[in-house]
Parts: C-alpha cells; sequence; structure tokens
C-alpha cells in the first residue's frame, strides 16, 4: 500500500471511529440519563411531619407551630375560634412527646424534637389544622397520614376519645371514619391521678394510628365559627385532584378526661413532573442515536 493509499484508508477510518464513540458515548448518555429520570419517580416520602415541640415549662398555643383551632366545649355548643389561650384544656403540653426524636418536615423549625404533644379534655371537640402548608395532588400520590395517640378516661367515663383526618378542599372540610382509641393506649387511672402525671405517661401508652389514604372513606364537616360542628351523614369521594390546602384533625374528648396526639405525619409518593418526563425522554432520544448506525458506518 503506497502512501497516498494509506492516507486515504486512515481518512475514511477516523469519521468511522467517531462515530462509533458517538454510538457507544449515545448508549452510555441515554442510560445514564433514564436511570436519573427513574430514580427521581415514584419515590416514597414523609411531605410533612409536626412533632409540636414544646421545650418550655408551661403550656403554649397550636398557633405556636403554625397550627389552628375551631373548638366547641360540648356536642351541643357552637363552634368558636381558639387564638390567644393555652391551657391544660387546650394546648401543647411540653411533656415527653412520642416518638422522641423526630424532625419536623415542611413544618417550621420545632422547639423540640423529644418535647411537646397536643392535648385536649373534658369532653371538647375540635378540629386543630394548619394551611401553612398545601399539598397538590397532581405531583403528590398520598399513601398515608399518621399520629400518635393516648387517652385517659376518669372513673365512670364511658367515651372514648376520638380522631378523624381532616383536610380542606376548595374550601370544604372533610373528615375521614373515626378512629377510636385503643384500650392499650389509655393511660391507667392510678398512673394519671393529676394532669401533670397523665400528660408523663403519655410516651408509655402513645399507639400509632394510620390512615391509609386510597381506601379511606370521606364525609363533608361543617366548621363555621357560631354554629354547630355536623358531620353528613353519608360518605362521598374527594373532589377531583384539586389540592390538599388545609390538614389536620377532628377530635372528640372523653367526657372526664383528655386526648392526646403527636408527630402528625403525612406520606406520600413523588409522581412525575413535567420535567422529569422531559428527562426520561432525552434518555430515549440518547439511546436511539446511539443504538441505530447511520449509512456511512456500514461503507
Amino acid at each position: 500500500m503506497n502512501a497516498h493509499s494509506s492516507l486515504h484508508f486512515h481518512s475514511r477510518q477516523a469519521p468511522i471511529a467517531a462515530r462509533r464513540a458517538f454510538r457507544r458515548w449515545g448508549l452510555y448518555l441515554g442510560l445514564a440519563t433514564l436511570l436519573t429520570g427513574w430514580t427521581s419517580t415514584g419515590q416514597s416520602a414523609v411531605i410533612y411531619r409536626n412533632n409540636f415541640g414544646n421545650r418550655g415549662a408551661s403550656y403554649i398555643r397550636y398557633g405556636t407551630v403554625s397550627w389552628k383551632v375551631l373548638v366547641s366545649t360540648n356536642d351541643s355548643s357552637n363552634v368558636v375560634i381558639r387564638t390567644t389561650q393555652a391551657d391544660s384544656s387546650i394546648g401543647l403540653s411540653d411533656a415527653t412527646g412520642a416518638p422522641t426524636n423526630v424532625s419536623n418536615v415542611n413544618a417550621g423549625t420545632s422547639q423540640s424534637d423529644s418535647q411537646g404533644f397536643g392535648v385536649l379534655r373534658s369532653g371538647q371537640r375540635m378540629l386543630t389544622y394548619t394551611d401553612s402548608y398545601s399539598i397538590d395532588r397532581a405531583t403528590n400520590q398520598i399513601e398515608s397520614i399518621q399520629w400518635t395517640a393516648a387517652q385517659y378516661k376518669a372513673n365512670g367515663t364511658t367515651r372514648t376519645a376520638t380522631a378523624r383526618v381532616a383536610l380542606q378542599i376548595a374550601g370544604q372540610w372533610y373528615v375521614s371514619q373515626t378512629f377510636s382509641l385503643l384500650a392499650d393506649h389509655t393511660i391507667p387511672i392510678m398512673a394519671g391521678s393529676t394532669v401533670a402525671q397523665q400528660e408523663a405517661e403519655f410516651a408509655n401508652y402513645a399507639g400509632l394510628y394510620s390512615l391509609n389514604f386510597s381506601s379511606a372513606t370521606w364525609y363533608t364537616l361543617t366548621a363555621t365559627p357560631g354554629s354547630l360542628f355536623q358531620v353528613g351523614a353519608s360518605s362521598i369521594s374527594l373532589p377531583g385532584e384539586e389540592s390538599i390546602t388545609a390538614i389536620g384533625l377532628y377530635l372528640g374528648a372523653p367526657g372526664s378526661g383528655a386526648v392526646f396526639f403527636d408527630s402528625f405525619t403525612v406520606n406520600a409518593t413523588v409522581v412525575p413532573e413535567a420535567k422529569v418526563n422531559a428527562l426520561l425522554g432525552m434518555g430515549l432520544v440518547a439511546l436511539l442515536l446511539g443504538k441505530f448506525k447511520s449509512p456511512a458506518v456500514m461503507k
């Protein structure tokens, strides 16, 4: 082979080698992009948690942790807005919570990851909630809503503490089916003869309650100040995929006793957004570019 032929041979081989390298790197890029896209979707995570931290030496308002309160003193009393007062009847205790050492998620900075939980006493009804964090249901598929709870029932008290998940969509409140607190999560009378003793036992008797969002039963809730709390008689379906603008608990305390709750948590799976879909599309294009040989390479 003369010098001219050798030069011509190498001049043809250089583009072929470059195209092969392009295909190879196209495959690598495509696989990497697809993997990045896949790992950005379908992840289950805590999207909201409030541990109701209170490191003080007394009760603090729910407003301190960006939660609001609507309350009625009993089933036949009108709803009022509770904004300023905090005490052993309605407030956040500074006793040890359950669980301990859990941090807030999208709920601001907590005073404490171990101390603090919500309190409601003496047969009152309360809707307590946050509207400082909204949930876009188009990008967050809610799996479960969880909280811990315990109750104290004085001698002769037959009414059991209850809890329902409450959420607001397009200005309308909805509540889930009722959770009645279990006997295992009831603080014994002898262990809770005083308010302080009852609250000190919360961490020992609290149990986990969990609402499976996909199978939950929902009812409308009327929670208008100046009127009675009213739960709809028939179950309904939640509207579409509209965002949840407020979320919390609708609680009922025993007639002579208390209900305690802590660590309100929302778990969800992140749904692919447009940018993730675009990333997956780029990965597929890169794979296709790397997979198919151009006619020039076949020569």
